[in-house]
């Protein structure tokens, strides 16, 4: 539009500019109508002058105003981003000092160390699976997380009870947050068949979630059973108290 406008205004000046030679050039007889143009090109020159001076203030107004806007944009958004960003930070540090104080808590259990160089806990009170859960991360650990066959045989060797009415303990594993019957890890993982005893699991349900036992008499294996029941328990060190731990 702008650049219509200058060729338009552009027009008129030279028309202006040839009608004014025009009339000088008639000394001794002065044509009237070469005037009155020469007049109606100024003013129409004037009016667009002003009309064009006009819309560029008001362009101008108009990229004055986006980029005050565009600013106060970017400036909203990097505060809201650096203010996340703290509080994100805060928060971070203030967990891992929570957790930090939670691991030096472990030494108040009798933690094995056994030779894969994993360190567990063997907790013999009877309790609920969520009590146990609660029970291993208070002391800076976790209910265990069985990953391999090997993992599962050491620590039915290692556990101090295997008898039939009591050889049971607790795991992370649970469908607890998935559908019935979907055991998961504490790490997302899902329990693998390797683990599972012959026909199990076969005691979950809609009413009730069901959780992993390690099954420490006869030959190891995985088990399920609604959460609320009663049995021991393992634990073992939380990530965050691995690392600290090898630091030591």
């Amino acid at each position: 539009m702008s650049f219509n406008m200058e060729r338009v205004g552009a027009l008129l000046f030279l028309t202006l500019l040839l009608c004014s030679e025009t009339c000088s050039l008639e000394s001794e007889d002065i044509d009237d109508v070469c005037f009155i143009r020469a007049n109606v090109v100024s003013e129409k020159l004037d009016t667009f002058s002003s009309r064009f001076q006009l819309r560029l203030e008001d362009n101008l107004s108009a990229i004055r105003n986006t980029l005050e806007d565009t600013v106060k944009l970017l400036s909203d958004s990097l505060m809201n981003k650096e203010s996340k960003s703290r509080d994100f930070n805060e928060d971070y540090f203030e967990e891992f000092a929570n957790r930090a104080s939670s691991c030096r808590r472990s030494k108040d259990l009798h933690v094995q160390l056994l030779a894969n160089g994993e360190k567990y806990y063997f907790g013999l009170p009877p309790t609920n699976w969520l009590n146990a859960k609660g029970i291993c991360e208070l002391h800076g650990m976790r209910l265990v997380t069985i990953d391999s066959g090997e993992e599962l045989e050491m620590l039915r060797e290692a556990a101090p009870i295997k008898s039939f009415s009591s050889g049971w303990f607790w795991t992370s594993g649970s469908d607890v947050g998935s559908a019935p019957g979907t055991f998961m890890w504490a790490n997302g993982r899902k329990v693998g068949d390797f683990a599972w005893d012959v026909n199990e699991p076969n005691d979950f349900s809609e009413e009730h979630n069901s959780c992993v036992t390690l099954r420490t008499f006869q030959e190891g294996k995985l088990e399920d059973a609604p959460c609320v029941n009663r049995g021991s328990f393992i634990c073992e060190l939380a990530p965050v108290c691995k690392i600290l731990d090898m630091l030591k």
